[in-house]
C-alpha cells in the first residue's frame, strides 16, 4: 500500500473516532427525517463524510458541478464526492496545510487547486496529481478554466493563461519535466488587483480588476477585446451564462453584459449593495440586496418579479420551486411564480451551502464535513440548468403498467409484424414519461426509493 494510502486510511480512521467524540456522530442523528421531508415532497438523496481531521480542521470551501461535489478543508485536505449516490471517490492532501489556498474549480476532466505559490491540477477521476506548476506571482483569488486552458489572477494585476494541453503531456513525459513553465501561454498586466476568479466562455476570458475595470480577452491569444468601466468595483464574483456575464458592484448596481464584446444588455440599481454573486436558473435571475431579502428578476430585462424578505441566500431551484436561506439556517421553500412562502424546514446544523445555478440538487455541509443532498422526491434525475448538454442519455424505455408481465428478452416480432405490446400513441407516451421533465407525471408503478440509514460510503462507518 502507498504512503498516501496509508496516511488516508490513518485519518479517516482518526476522523471516525473524533468525529463521534466531538458531536458529529450526534450532528447525524440531526439530519433532517423522512417524514420532515416527505411532507414537502422532497427525500434525503445521500449523505456522507468527507475526510477531515475533527481535532484540528473544519471546512472552508463546498462546491458542486455537474458530475461530482468537492469538499476542501483549511488545511487542503480535498475530497470528492460522487453526485448520484454520495460515494467517496477519492481524498488527497494538496499542499502545505499552512498555506494559503482558495477554493478549488472544475471542469470535465480535472479539479484545479491552488496552494501557496503552486497550482494543482488534480484527476477528476481519481484524485491523483496530474501535474503541478508555479504562479509567477502570489494568487489573489480561485483560477478560472475552460477546456483548454487555466487563468490565475494575482495581487500586482497580472493575469496568466496556462496551457492545459501542455499540461498534460508535462504528466505523460518524464523528459518534460523541468519545461513546466513553457505551459504560461500569455500574460496581461491589468491597472490593479484582481478580485474575483476569471471567467471564461471559451473565447473570450473576463477578468474584475480593482481598479473598476472589467477585461475582456481573446483566450487563445490575450487579445483586447473589451474594457468595461464601471463607477466603483465589483462586489461579488461574476456569474457567467452562455454569453451573458452578471456582475455587482459597490456603488449597488448590476449589471448583465454580452461576455464576447462587452455590450449591455441591462442595468439595474438595486439601492442597496449586492454581497453575493448573482444567480441564473432558466429566465430567473436571483440577487440578494444586504438587509432586504431575496429578489427574483426577470433575466432579458430585470424586471423585478417578486421579492422574499425572509430569505437571505439562494440554495437551488426547479420550475416550481426556490429553495432560499432564512436568516436562522432554516431552508424556505418558495413558489416560483410570486415567491410566497409554501413550506420550510431546518438545517441550522449545516451552515455551509452550495448555491446551486447548476441543477435542481441541494447540498449542505457542516464545519466538520458531514454532506447532504437534498431532492424533490419525484425527481430521481436532476435538472441541469446551466449545461443541458451535460444530462447522462437515459435509456429510452417506457415504465411497465402495474401487473403487466415483461416480454422474453430473447422474443423478435416476425417481419413485417406490429411488435407486440405496440399501440397508437407509443411514441407520444414515451415522451411523457422522461424521469427528468419537468411536467412529467410520476410513473404509477414507481415508489421513491427508501434513504438508507447509513451514509452511502461505506469508509464513512
Amino acid at each position: 500500500m502507498s504512503r498516501r494510502s496509508l496516511t488516508l486510511s490513518a485519518l479517516l480512521l482518526i476522523s471516525g473516532f473524533a468525529g463521534d467524540l466531538f458531536g458529529q456522530g450526534s450532528l447525524r442523528t440531526q439530519l433532517p427525517s423522512d417524514v420532515t421531508l416527505g411532507r414537502l415532497g422532497l427525500q434525503r438523496a445521500w449523505w456522507a463524510q468527507a475526510s477531515i481531521d475533527p481535532l484540528q480542521d473544519r471546512v472552508r470551501y463546498f462546491i458542486s458541478d455537474e458530475q461530482v461535489t468537492i469538499v476542501q478543508t483549511t488545511t487542503g485536505l480535498v475530497s470528492a464526492l460522487d453526485n448520484a449516490n454520495g460515494h467517496r471517490l477519492w481524498s488527497v492532501q494538496v499542499g502545505d496545510p499552512h498555506e494559503v489556498r482558495f477554493a478549488p474549480v472544475t471542469n470535465e476532466r480535472l479539479v484545479l487547486v491552488i496552494s501557496g505559490t503552486q497550482m494543482y491540477g488534480l484527476d477528476k477521476r481519481n484524485g491523483d496529481v496530474a501535474w503541478q506548476v508555479g504562479v509567477p506571482t502570489a494568487a489573489s483569488a480561485s483560477p478560472g478554466m475552460d477546456e483548454m486552458r487555466a487563468y490565475v489572477g494575482s495581487v500586482n494585476g497580472a493575469i496568466y493563461a496556462f496551457d492545459l494541453k501542455f499540461l498534460d503531456r508535462l504528466s505523460k513525459d518524464p523528459r518534460l519535466a523541468n519545461d513546466a513553465f513553457k505551459s504560461l501561454k500569455w500574460q496581461y498586466k491589468t491597472g490593479s488587483r484582481i478580485m474575483f476568479p476569471p471567467i471564461s466562455t471559451g473565447n473570450v476570458v473576463v477578468v474584475a480588476s480593482t481598479d473598476s475595470s472589467i477585461y475582456g480577452f481573446v483566450a487563445k491569444d490575450r487579445q483586447l477585446k473589451f474594457q468595461f468601466e464601471t463607477d466603483q468595483p465589483l462586489s461579488a464574483p461574476i456569474t457567467q451564462v452562455g454569453r451573458l456575464i452578471f456582475v455587482a458592484t459597490s456603488d449597488r448596481k448590476a449589471y448583465c453584459l454580452d461576455a464576447e464584446t462587452g455590450a449591455i444588455k441591462w442595468e439595474l440599481l438595486s439601492g442597496l449593495s449586492l454581497r453575493q454573486s448573482p444567480r441564473v436558473v432558466g429566465d430567473h435571475v436571483f440577487v440578494r440586496p444586504e438587509g432586504y431579502g431575496l429578489r427574483c428578476l426577470s433575466l432579458t430585462k430585470a424586471a423585478l418579479l417578486w421579492t422574499s424578505r425572509e430569505a437571505v441566500s439562494f440554495i437551488a431551484a426547479t420550475p416550481a420551486v426556490v429553495y432560499a436561506s432564512d436568516s436562522l439556517g432554516n431552508v424556505l421553500l418558495l413558489d416560483q411564480k410570486d415567491g410566497h412562502q409554501i413550506g420550510a424546514f431546518s438545517m441550522r446544523q449545516f451552515p455551509i451551502r452550495i448555491a446551486n445555478d447548476r441543477t435542481d440538487r441541494l447540498y449542505f455541509s457542516s464545519e466538520r464535513g458531514l454532506v447532504v443532498c437534498v431532492r424533490e422526491r419525484e425527481r430521481d434525475f436532476p435538472l441541469f440548468h446551466k449545461s443541458p448538454e451535460k444530462k447522462p442519455v437515459l435509456p429510452d424505455v417506457a415504465p411497465d403498467e402495474p401487473g403487466a408481465k415483461a416480454a422474453p428478452a430473447t422474443k423478435k416480432p416476425a417481419k413485417g409484424a406490429k411488435p407486440e405490446g405496440d399501440e397508437d400513441g407509443a411514441e407520444e407516451k414515451k415522451e411523457n414519461t422522461d424521469p427528468s421533465s419537468a411536467t412529467s407525471p410520476k410513473p404509477a408503478a414507481s415508489k421513491p426509493a427508501k434513504p438508507s440509514a447509513k451514509p452511502a460510503d461505506s469508509d464513512n462507518q
